[in-house]
């Protein structure tokens, strides 16, 4: 194709390829024949094509699917140096400590690992511990059998008693509540006055004669139900009946809980003609059973006849050595026949001698047998412990009459020490899939950058279309406004 004829031919496609269009878009010239000049509008359409920029949809989704991080692994495989080497190091540091946390934490849960959490929770009804009076004289009793000393020589060949002598022999009597609503006792007499949240003093006279210690000892409050009114107070006065045993002594403990007697020697004494205050605070504990630590059980022990509302460690120790010497021996010392059934008694009780029982008793010691007989007490799974203070407020006006003025430090709220586990299935799950998102969230960056890339496309896909066929219409018309300038119309 030479130049002037190249001209020519050029001018001639044009006018007649857009007086075709111009037919075809005004709907009049049906029968106009166009002239394919398909080559030179291909043509015309790279260079326009190269002329125009690419789109800035086109170019930001370019620019990120080059450098998106997918969370620092496109970067640690594929960028630049500095950045292979910054997220290779990430990404080691990240798996380390993974490995290193689930390790320790698999670790601790298949040892049962548990932990303790202190928690304060409120109660309208808080109640009052149970509290104990008991007769000093008690724990100054020396270890006798059937009332007999163990060391005399005189007595060694006394056979030892029967069941029914023991039972002719308990000492006391259950009490009752006499018609100004005062617990008659033989030991001691004992009133109680709470004040409930109508200000109003009410008589909650809850008692129970231990036969445990032969009715030696009574308890307030033995069920724990006795509620601390509006103020936590409660004022109890105490006399006692034997001159000869003028001085008690207070145990503060849960209720329905075992106390040994030992804790009469550092209990508080009850004193007559003086007035005490009593500053309790109770913490409760909750403990996990078997296979967690603690091994805690609320099952009390088959050779325990005591019927206690729960398990108790203390009379568990108070029973390892006493039922050793009654395996061994055949027989206890009075000291600790109460908490014994009576099917040990008929399995292992022998016909002996009082010399025979010391001397079997001795042997026990030296060879330490019931060091091998004796057992684990595990702690109970519920327990209460109290924590008392005691303030001297001076002389009451009765010189025979003990006051107590029992007072609850949090009168509000209950104190409980939970343990509970450390780790179960569903926690361990979570803290797994916790990890690996933190691996995968390595670089927040990321996320935006996949927020940005969607919504980039998105706005591509549904707004660019329409753009181009505006861009394209206005093409269209400017070259049909210059095709009206030029030429002329045509007539069929």
């Amino acid at each position: 194709m030479t130049d002037a004829a190249g001209t020519g031919e050029s001018t001639f496609s044009t006018k007649a390829d857009f007086t075709t269009e111009t037919a075809n878009f005004g709907g009049t010239n049906k029968n106009e024949v166009s002239v394919n000049t398909g080559n030179t509008i291909n043509a015309n359409q790279t260079d326009q094509s190269d002329k125009e920029e690419e789109p800035l949809w086109k170019k930001t989704m370019k620019t990120y699917t080059q450098n998106f991080t997918l969370h620092g692994l496109t970067r640690a495989l594929h960028g630049q140096l500095w950045e292979r080497i910054f997220w290779g190091c990430v990404l080691t540091v990240l798996c380390i400590l993974i490995m290193i946390h689930v390790s320790g934490q698999m670790s601790k849960y298949l040892d049962y690992g548990i932990y303790t959490n202190f928690e304060i929770r409120y109660k309208g009804e808080v109640t009052f511990p149970s509290v104990t009076i008991c007769d000093k004289a008690i724990i100054y009793r020396p270890m006798t059998v059937c009332d007999l000393p163990v060391e005399e020589e005189s007595v060694q060949g006394a056979p030892i008693c029967d069941k029914e002598y023991r039972m002719r022999n308990t000492k006391g009597s259950p009490g009752f509540i006499n018609a100004d609503g005062v617990y008659e006792h033989p030991l001691l007499k004992i009133s109680v006055q709470t004040y409930n949240k109508h200000l109003e003093k009410v008589k909650m006279n809850h008692f129970e004669s231990l036969s445990l210690y032969n009715h030696r000892c009574v308890t307030w409050n033995p069920a724990g139900n006795v509620t601390k009114g509006k103020y936590g107070l409660a004022i109890m006065d105490i006399e006692m009946k034997d001159p000869q045993n003028v001085f008690g002594f207070v145990v503060t403990h849960g209720p329905g809980e075992y106390f040994e007697l030992s804790q009469g020697v550092t209990a508080t004494l009850v004193m007559p003609s003086m007035s005490q205050r009593l500053n309790l605070k109770a913490t409760n504990y909750e403990r996990l059973p078997k296979p967690y630590p603690s091994q805690c059980r609320d099952v009390r022990m088959p050779e325990s006849s005591v019927t206690m509302s729960q398990y108790s460690r203390k009379l568990c120790i108070d029973l390892r050595i006493p039922v050793t010497e009654l395996e061994n021996c055949g027989s206890v010392d009075d000291y600790f026949y109460p908490f014994i059934s009576d099917h040990l008694f008929e399995k292992y009780g022998k016909a002996q001698t009082l010399g025979e029982f010391n001397q079997c008793r001795k042997n026990l010691k030296q060879t330490d047998i019931q060091t091998n007989k004796l057992r684990e007490c595990d702690p109970p799974c519920r327990q209460t412990q109290v924590k008392t203070s005691v303030e001297q407020l001076g002389p009451t006006m009765d010189p025979k009459m003990a006051n107590f003025m029992i007072k609850l430090v949090n009168s509000d709220t209950v104190d409980y020490v939970v343990e509970k586990k450390l780790y179960e299935w569903n926690i361990m799950v979570a803290d797994m899939g916790g990890l690996i998102g933190l691996l995968n969230g390595s670089s927040i960056c990321s996320a935006l950058e996949v927020v940005i890339a969607v919504g980039l496309f998105l706005f591509g896909k549904k707004h660019m279309a329409e753009l181009l066929y505006h861009q394209h219409l206005e093409q269209h018309l400017h070259l049909h406004g210059l095709h009206h300038q030029t030429t002329e119309p045509t007539n069929n």
